[in-house]
């Protein structure tokens, strides 16, 4: 059985603050892949709450490569693309895990989705800005993401979550459209485009009243999103991993039509030859036979294909 180790990387929200651990979209994203998959997986997760992702390059070496993860699924926007409306003092801390601030987990009320509104209002007349450049926010995931493709492990990245606040909110939008086209240039680099499957739904229903944190239910939005994801790229690499000389019954009827009739088969002429200099002519079926055995078929395989092209089987 193949074992795919998935790690999670990202701020406080990966491990399901204010929620139980247990709720959070990456470990509902992986209960339900490991229910869906025959893979053996494993997993870790490294959170970093509150942190800017500028501050994420310095950890991925000692806390997340010495992991060795197959995949890493990565989520950062929230600590940086928030609006704030005042500028906080930087707290300096000696460990690199942050202790988020206290955030209630409750519902919305409507005393809270004006204050989201007020909140954007100020913000467009101020023309404030996030805590993060949206331009570093896109140069830091691109370099964190070409940091794990360089050590070989496949980065599946979640865009921005949505925002209460309307300033906040319009550039999570921008960058979910930066980032997508960031990683499009990337191919082996997954994109998972949660805040579209956010924004599916009336924002009071997915977020807290902080209008920053998700909800139960916007846990298990984000969960479906990756985990569609990561069900295909657990599959992408088990089928890489499978030894080329395994064939599907249809290549097995296509090899022994060909063979049958004297057409010339897509297997490489150089093995052909080799497997011609190693078993001299003898009777065509088990000419045939040696050689699909020297190419790599499996005995059955192989005696299927002679009594399937009417020649007579090899077996003793």
């Amino acid at each position: 059985m193949s074992e795919y180790h998935i790690q999670g990387l990202g701020a406080c929200m990966l491990g399901g603050y204010p929620h139980r651990p247990e709720d959070s979209f990456f470990q509902l994203a992986l209960e339900h892949l490991r229910e869906e998959s025959s893979c053996q997986i494993t997993s870790s997760s490294y959170t970093l709450g509150g942190f800017p992702i500028t501050r994420v390059p310095a950890h991925l070496t000692p806390r997340c490569l010495s992991a060795k993860p197959n995949i890493v699924v990565i989520q950062f926007a929230s600590s940086d693309l928030i609006v704030p409306l005042r500028r906080k003092r930087p707290r300096h801390t000696s460990g690199c895990h942050s202790a988020p601030r206290k955030v209630s987990s409750e519902s919305p009320r409507l005393m809270n989705r004006l204050i989201w509104q007020i909140q954007g209002l100020v913000g467009d007349g101020l023309q404030l800005k996030p805590i993060t450049p949206p331009a570093v926010y896109l140069a830091t995931m691109g370099q964190i993401t070409r940091t794990f493709l360089d050590h070989g492990v496949t980065p599946v990245v979640l865009s921005p979550f949505v925002f209460g606040g309307r300033r906040s909110n319009r550039f999570a939008h921008e960058c979910t459209l930066g980032l997508q086209e960031l990683l499009a240039k990337s191919p082996q680099t997954v994109y998972v485009d949660a805040y579209s499957a956010l924004a599916r739904h009336p924002r009071h229903r997915t977020l807290l009243s902080d209008g920053t944190h998700l909800s139960l239910l916007g846990h298990r939005i984000v969960a479906s999103a990756l985990f569609t994801q990561l069900k295909s790229v657990v599959e992408r690499l088990r089928e890489e991993s499978l030894p080329r000389s395994i064939s599907t019954p249809e290549s097995l009827l296509e090899t022994a039509m060909m063979l049958d009739d004297g057409g010339t088969s897509t297997i490489d002429p150089l093995l052909e030859e080799d497997a011609e200099r190693k078993y001299p002519p003898m009777s065509p079926a088990c000419s045939r036979w040696s050689m699909m055995m020297s190419l790599g078929f499996d005995f059955d395989s192989v005696d299927w294909i002679i009594k399937l092209s009417g020649g007579v089987s090899c077996c003793w």
